[in-house]
């Protein structure tokens, strides 16, 4: 959908659709030059595009747009105004010499996440001067991600947790190097002791598994292409390579950190004992006979049954026993009851890599997207409400809602106007629905541009 629409006062819009492309195709671009070779010569012209091309084209480094800009080149001093949205946030960006190009403007934020403002985009010829939330409180929002990243993206744990569980399962349990490792615990401090284990479980997936080493593989290729591709090759993998490694020892780490657990586990002699050595409660040893003895029983069988550290130690142990021969059956027992602690120790390690990861790039000036989505951040909308005044000047004011609300309810002034008869737009109340909390709309930024005059001749 493209249109032109002349406002009072020399004033005309132009809206253009860029499509999938980010340009024009042949019939829009004949409408839109038909239009501007006609426009007067003291016209005023603001320009509508879905994205600020001023804007992505710089952070991506690349050209989108050519037939559109050569439009817009035709136009000349014509052209006072370029509107966008797409990002998330609102921005303006001026021309460095007054009147020597129009004014870049993003309102993007009607809806979706919001995108950060501390990534001073590089605009040829032009400097930033607004932006709505300010760049201190963006870079702030922007440290949230290592311990917000897990609870705003459950859905993307599960899928990073189940990569996670196929990197390192299928080389579990480390029958031997665990025991090995156990034992020079005894002479040696835990860290050393704990990092061998680490190495000797790499060789084993090297050299033992494949669904382990695929995945190892795979994820330490998507996290090395994860950095955005502007960055330059060397500077992707410079990012890319450590973030990998970093979530292949956090995986291969905490199951190694299990493993000693459950060698720590049966040298106390608890593998077996734990149910039976427990301490009743007073309640059971001061009922009546028979009540006594089946107190004690249940009780003592529910402990039995729910001591999953237990369970694990003795599934293992029967896996290592088997050796070679073990049945596929034991081996799935022992990964099964192994996996709540793995995951539950795993994957907030792996979150929180991610999150700081993201946090840290954006610091940077990268992830405009990633970054923020991640956070998922409703506040901070803005509109614009544009007037020309009487003698054809426009005014453009942008409005900001520092925090939208969130529960609702319905304006009492609706009702009363239901049957008047009248739009929505001439009521007092002209939404049915009102936040509870009071929202508090705030002029962000305002704008004057002054409309061109025709020059009157002076009669001879």
């Amino acid at each position: 959908l493209y249109w032109a629409l002349e406002l009072p006062h020399r004033w005309f819009v132009l809206g253009f659709d860029l499509g999938l492309n980010d340009d024009l195709d042949d019939v829009q671009y004949s409408y839109f030059n038909h239009v501007i070779a006609n426009l007067p010569s003291d016209a005023n012209v603001i320009s509508i595009t879905h994205g600020p091309h001023w804007y992505v084209d710089s952070y991506y480094k690349k050209e989108s747009g050519r037939m559109h800009k050569h439009l817009l080149t035709q136009l000349g001093p014509k052209l006072r105004l370029l509107l966008a949205g797409d990002i998330h946030h609102y921005s303006r960006y001026s021309a460095k010499i007054a009147q020597e190009g129009p004014e870049l403007i993003i309102s993007g934020g009607g809806g979706a996440f919001l995108h950060p403002t501390h990534l001073n985009v590089d605009v040829a010829g032009y400097t930033r001067a607004a932006t709505f939330p300010s760049p201190t409180i963006s870079r702030a929002l922007a440290i949230r991600n290592p311990f917000q990243f897990r609870r705003r993206n459950w859905a993307f744990e599960i899928l990073l947790g189940t990569c996670m569980v196929l990197m390192v399962l299928p080389a579990l349990p480390l029958c031997g190097d665990a025991e090995a490792a156990f034992e020079a615990w005894s002479t040696a401090s835990l860290l050393p002791t704990w990092a061998g284990l680490v190495w000797k479980c790499y060789v084993r997936i090297l050299e033992q598994t494949t669904v382990a080493l695929a995945a190892q593989v795979g994820m330490v290729l998507v996290m090395a292409s994860f950095p955005e591709a502007q960055w330059g090759q060397d500077r992707r993998l410079l990012w890319g390579i450590p973030l990998g490694i970093s979530m292949s020892l956090c995986t291969v780490g905490v199951a190694c950190g299990l493993e000693l657990a459950l060698m720590a586990l049966g040298a106390d002699g608890h593998q077996g004992k734990r149910a039976a050595q427990a301490e009743l409660p007073a309640i059971l040893r001061n009922l009546p006979a028979p009540w006594t003895d089946v107190g004690v029983w249940a009780l003592r069988s529910l402990l039995s049954f729910s001591d999953l550290p237990m369970h694990i130690y003795n599934s293992r142990a029967a896996v290592c026993a088997a050796g070679a021969e073990a049945s596929r059956s034991l081996v799935v027992m022992y990964e099964v009851l192994m996996l709540p602690y793995f995951w539950v120790l795993a994957t907030p390690i792996a979150t929180f890599i991610l999150g700081t990861y993201l946090a840290v790039s954006s610091l940077c000036g990268r992830h405009v997207d990633e970054a923020f989505s991640s956070l998922r951040i409703e506040n901070f909308k803005n509109f614009l409400r544009l007037h020309i005044d009487s003698v054809g000047n426009l005014h453009i004011y942008a409005i900001g809602i520092g925090h939208v609300g969130r529960q609702w309810k319905e304006d009492p002034m609706w009702r009363r106007e239901e049957d008047s008869g009248r739009a929505p737009a001439q009521r007092s109340a002209p939404s049915r629905w009102m936040p509870v909390d009071a929202v508090e709309p705030m002029l962000v930024d305002y704008i004057h541009l002054p409309v061109h005059r025709t020059e009157k001749k002076t009669p001879a």
